[in-house]
């Protein structure tokens, strides 16, 4: 099977796919539900997953959307390796605070690597920037995610004077952060 290669926008985590996979990162949106209206009229699937952010009341940010063109009942990475056409947008809707723009989007990437059962490639890239996290296969997949965001705090946005969180309704992810992170970075809410 012919690959090619994919780079993640805000994570710049490079890897390779079946060439039968289209990866659109659409950036940053002014609305989700329309956005998402918009590719429903397109390929006529609904949303798969969106992260969820405590602002007093719940918020979806960002958005993985998929369609497979000849495949009910498959996984992405299934439906890909047997050649079926695998379409994937990736986007966040708009916010004045870049944390959650680059937390989400970075979210968002961390899916893609989870459906084609690439969690060794954000382990690596936290490993090329002197951490050393514990490994990632064993967490839930929204933590993995949430880990994945916080990946592109660290590759996006320089920390200064530390990183006061956005945190997701996630009771692995602020855990996981002090166990592999804390010494190392400073996080103003954990």
């Amino acid at each position: 099977m012919k690959r090619k290669e994919i780079t993640l926008a805000k994570t710049q985590i490079e890897l390779r796919v079946p060439e039968n996979v289209y990866y659109y990162d659409d950036g940053i949106v002014q609305n989700l539900d329309a956005h998402t209206e918009k590719l429903n009229q397109r390929y006529g699937n609904p949303p798969l997953s969106g992260i969820t952010l405590p602002t007093g009341t719940k918020q979806i940010v960002g958005r993985f959307y998929f369609s497979i063109w000849g495949g009910k009942n498959l996984s992405i990475y299934d439906a890909a390796q047997r050649g079926l056409d695998v379409v994937i947008h990736s986007f966040v809707c708009t916010n004045p605070d870049e944390t959650i723009t680059t937390f989400a989007r970075g979210h968002e990437e961390a899916h893609f690597l989870d459906y084609f059962r690439q969690r060794r490639l954000l382990h690596q890239a936290y490993r090329a920037m002197g951490y050393l996290p514990r490994v990632l296969d064993n967490l839930p997949t929204e933590t993995f995610c949430n880990v994945g965001g916080f990946y592109a705090l660290l590759k996006n946005i320089p920390s200064g004077s530390g990183y006061k969180l956005p945190l997701p309704e996630d009771p692995h992810f602020g855990p996981w952060l002090c166990e592999n992170l804390k010494a190392q970075v400073k996080i103003s809410n954990l």
